[in-house]
């Protein structure tokens, strides 16, 4: 079997994808990764061949526009306007989909092959007794719950409304009946999330929606320098903000205030926007890198500090590695809802950090036992649940149904 893989830039997205494709090259399936130059790179260092969509006009949000919508949209695009001819050319068989690629689906019904789902974020299926990923807030079961639940919803879709237009239109022009929902985009063969079920708030579970365990296996990334000897011995606290929206010095510097007063050193890892040396000096003396090896160090450390994005939430917890979490954007809100449900750690929104309150929520972690106990018994789930193995089971038996 040939799998076409299509998912949306960034590593958030990128490094799952890659793992599930050595998982299911290793099957001896053939894999082919459809994505612009931007990818090539880090598809290359993942074992996974490239097939070049969207070269001709790569993606540059433009002043003030709200990133991931419009990613979305110009990814869409390129996928409407050359996926179906790179698909046949490639001969792919079955096509996964991340769900932030809501076009790859409409290319697969119009070449008549199967597709599967899967989620790099808390996975997207609407209901109104369950929020969305974009909100911060668990679930609930009363009249009032459901009516902030709906409309919650109903601003995602929103969100997104222009890509839905354009593939919907597309899908017009192809003589394929239009989707009349978010749902509608999803495959009704799998959704495959990355997410462990231990980690997900209460909701009404469809048959096709699977909770795996984080796609992972330690490989297919760059070596990134790291100054080990500076390492002193005292607690490790590591903290990212990831590689997208990681622009704001004065949350870096809120980070080194907070950690400084307390026994501990901290390593922050900038996400290639900045080089160490363009931020002024920060409290504490900290260890301060563009790129961290992230997988490494989270094995050593004792607290992660992050925008509560969901790779590096479950890289952490794969380690046992409680964390605090500063959600931002995107599935941020929803990943550190699910974080505080599940007691791994504690929450700063973005709007209420303070150096004060950050230094409270690191000093919890610290001293309070419990919250690296709940860690554990999650590190213990994910490790017996083996994601990456049970994801690529389910791939190959529903794409073959």
């Amino acid at each position: 079997m040939h799998v076409g893989l299509w998912c949306i830039q960034g590593s958030g997205h990128l490094y799952p994808m890659g793992a599930l494709g050595r998982e299911l090259m290793a099957r001896g399936h053939e894999v082919t990764c459809f994505q612009d130059l931007r990818a090539r790179g880090m598809l290359k260092a993942a074992g996974v061949r490239w097939a070049p969509i969207g070269t001709a006009a790569p993606w540059r949000p433009h002043a003030g526009e709200f990133a991931t919508p419009g990613l979305m949209l110009h990814q869409a695009k390129c996928v409407l306007d050359e996926g179906t001819t790179a698909a046949k050319a490639a001969g792919v068989d079955a096509f996964v989909v991340d769900q932030c690629d809501l076009a790859a689906g409409s290319v697969a019904d119009r070449l008549g092959l199967p597709f599967v789902n899967v989620s790099f974020f808390p996975p997207v299926f609407l209901d109104d007794s369950t929020p969305p990923h974009t909100v911060g807030w668990g679930s609930g079961d009363g009249r009032h719950a459901r009516r902030r639940n709906r409309g919650a919803n109903r601003a995602l879709v929103r969100a997104v409304g222009g890509v839905i237009q354009l593939v919907n239109r597309q899908r017009a022009a192809w003589n394929l009946p239009p989707h009349n929902s978010l749902n509608d985009f999803f495959s009704s063969r799998a959704i495959v999330a990355q997410l462990p079920e231990c980690l997900e708030l209460p909701r009404p579970r469809p048959p096709h929606l699977y909770y795996t365990g984080p796609f992972l296996d330690g490989r297919g990334r760059h070596h990134v320098w790291f100054p080990w000897e500076a390492l002193d011995g005292r607690p490790i606290v590591y903290a990212t903000l990831g590689t997208v929206r990681n622009r704001a010095v004065e949350v870096f510097h809120t980070i080194a205030a907070a950690c400084s007063v307390l026994p501990v050193q901290l390593i922050l890892s900038l996400g290639g926007f900045f080089e160490p040396n363009e931020l002024p000096t920060l409290p504490g003396s900290p260890i301060v890198v563009q790129y961290a090896p992230q997988l490494e160090l989270l094995s050593a450390a004792s607290i992660c500090i992050t925008h509560a994005g969901l790779n590096t939430t479950l890289e952490a917890l794969t380690h046992g590695v409680p964390l605090v979490a500063v959600p931002i954007t995107d599935d941020q809100p929803g990943v550190a809802a699910r974080i505080r449900r599940a007691r791994v750690g504690r929450v700063v929104p973005l709007r209420r950090l303070t150096v004060d309150r950050l230094t409270a929520a690191v000093d919890a972690l610290l001293s309070d036992r419990r919250y690296r106990e709940a860690a554990g018994r999650v590190r213990a789930h994910i490790a017996a649940a083996n994601g990456l193995t049970r994801a690529a089971d389910i791939i190959e038996v529903v794409v073959r149904s």
